[in-house]
């Protein structure tokens, strides 16, 4: 089972991390984006409500995704 977990949230970025059985990544969301403004930040999500977020880092390759380990 995949463990996403929130690690830290500075200026606005929230980082979340998540363990796959061979992998770590690190995920990065800006807060202040409109579409956040109702949504509640809770600091365990399951990886499938990331998707979102997760799909946007790997398909736009702009570094809001990325392996760690």
């Amino acid at each position: 089972m995949n463990q996403r977990k929130n690690g830290s949230c500075f200026n606005g970025t929230v980082f979340y991390q998540i363990n796959t059985l061979n992998h770590l990544y690190q995920l990065e969301i800006d807060s202040t984006k409109k579409e956040w403004e109702t949504i509640y930040m809770l600091p365990e999500f399951k990886s499938i409500t990331l998707m979102r977020w997760i799909r946007k880092g790997i398909n736009e390759n702009d570094d809001s995704f990325i392996l760690l380990k």
